[in-house]
């Protein structure tokens, strides 16, 4: 939200410029930073949402079972995050052009999406089954508002953003193994005690971090290198007050 709100005025700059390609650079790099936060982030819910809800939820009468089923609904609604970033971004492309009335009608799209999805897998999968439509839905409204935006915009269709998507992916995935080989195989080496439930989550959390930022490393990924500099932005300014 925060990379949409900054883009928003220079995207409107751009188009009342008419520059097309300044106005696809500035939405390829939203996008990219955001889907670098974001492709994570659902990996981590989508591999590690059983120990990270027994860390947080099991204890007293919230038992194994709950925790299982509460986990698949987190890793299919987590699985999603990446597209709710993917619309934040696509959205002020249609505002900055004018189009207030696409996101809306995409809008709606995706909320039929939700009550269909919903309408077929939660008799059968229950209360997963609502994640199920959740996660459904926002992928029809990131695919419908991105169609559409290429359609329209045919300069944002280059700018590398695949190339990026695709390191993160990358490094997301096989840190997202790792994490979840770490988690599982502490488990079972634990004693008994108040501190069982926590650590194999947080040993897959961190094992996950770290391991990311290898596979990020490694794959020369040029958003890391962005956020290292903003970092460094942050702090000079801060001495500077």
């Amino acid at each position: 939200m925060a990379l949409q709100t900054a883009a928003l005025p220079s995207l409107s700059s751009w188009v009342a410029r008419r520059d097309d390609d300044a106005f696809a650079r500035t939405f390829s790099y939203a996008m990219r930073l955001s889907l670098f936060v974001a492709i994570p982030v659902s990996c981590v819910l989508v591999f590690l949402a059983e120990p990270l809800v027994i860390a947080f939820f099991q204890r007293g009468q919230f038992h194994p079972h709950d925790a299982a089923q509460t986990a698949s609904a987190l890793a299919w609604q987590g699985s999603a995050v990446w597209c709710v970033a993917a619309v934040r971004q696509l959205v002020p492309t249609f505002f900055a052009t004018g189009d207030t009335r696409t996101p809306v009608l995409v809008s709606l799209v995706d909320l039929g999406a939700l009550l269909g999805l919903a309408f077929v897998f939660t008799p059968s999968l229950g209360h997963v089954g609502v994640s199920v439509a959740v996660a459904g839905s926002s992928l029809v409204q990131m695919l419908g508002l991105w169609g559409l935006a290429w359609y329209r915009l045919p300069s944002l269709r280059a700018h590398g953003i695949a190339p990026a998507v695709m390191k993160v992916l990358g490094a997301s995935l096989l840190a997202g193994l790792v994490g979840r080989g770490v988690a599982t195989s502490i488990r079972p080496l634990l004693v008994a005690g108040p501190w069982q439930n926590l650590v194999p989550g947080l040993a897959g959390v961190v094992s996950f971090a770290l391991t990311f930022l290898a596979g990020a490393l490694i794959f020369r990924c040029e958003e890391l290198a962005t956020l290292r500099i903003s970092r460094r932005v942050r702090k000079a300014s801060t001495h500077g007050k």
